[in-house]
């Protein structure tokens, strides 16, 4: 897989070195962990998120794009002529009665729609000087170093906004959730769904996720 990263002119000109580096970091970790032949376009931002150019709330907070009404059984076809872990014990019919929502992401990885240059989504990070104001906290940046007591963990707040969010294709849930599949070996196709708008994921605390669907 390739992890296509851009970045808002507010990150180029504010963000530190360091925070590129942890970037590069995990887009490589996750590049070299996913098989699917399939460029995932994300823009990041420090500080600024990129998606309307509002203040990031710590920690992070991303969007997928690309959001459509999808077919259950094309799904579950596609993963078994894959050969997703699992996808043999799926139900021919859809075992719930919502609605199962595709990003631009999920319908890569099921093949679904060719590659292209659109953004497939966009991931916020808070910047030190709002985890100082906040918390009196800082990022640690460092991929291997152990975070101090007043530091946030950089690369797993990534990681988790780009395999959460875009890359293992998590979708936010809503009033009702119809379903959600992992492809376990490539870790390639999760299917959510939410009642209405656009899922987004904000993380909370340091080992806490709440997952909020923007409701239109």
């Amino acid at each position: 897989m390739n992890l296509n990263i851009s970045y808002d002119s507010n990150t180029l000109n504010s963000a530190p070195a360091a925070f590129f580096s942890a970037v590069n970091y995990v887009v490589n970790v996750l590049d070299t962990s996913f098989t699917n032949n399939v460029t995932v376009n994300i823009k990041v931002g420090y500080g600024t998120f990129p998606y309307d150019n509002s203040t990031v709330q710590p920690l992070a907070e991303n969007v997928q794009a690309g959001v459509a009404w999808g077919n259950y059984s094309q799904a579950r076809q596609v993963l078994i002529s894959q050969g997703a872990v699992g996808s043999s014990t799926l139900p021919s019919s859809s075992p719930f009665s919502g609605n199962l929502v595709l990003d631009s992401a999920q319908e890569k990885a099921l093949g679904l729609i060719g590659a292209n240059n659109a953004l497939d989504g966009w991931v916020g990070v808070a910047s030190d000087a709002t985890l100082s104001r906040q918390f009196g906290a800082s990022w640690s940046y460092s991929p291997t170093a152990v975070p101090a007591s007043n530091q946030y963990y950089l690369v797993g707040v990534l990681e988790h906004e780009f395999a959460g969010g875009h890359v293992r294709l998590g979708g936010g849930l809503g009033e009702r959730q119809s379903v959600h599949l992992d492809r376990a070996g490539e870790q390639a196709v999760v299917l959510g769904v939410r009642a209405g708008g656009e899922p987004v994921a904000v993380e909370r605390g340091r080992n806490d996720c709440l997952d909020l669907p923007a409701v239109v």
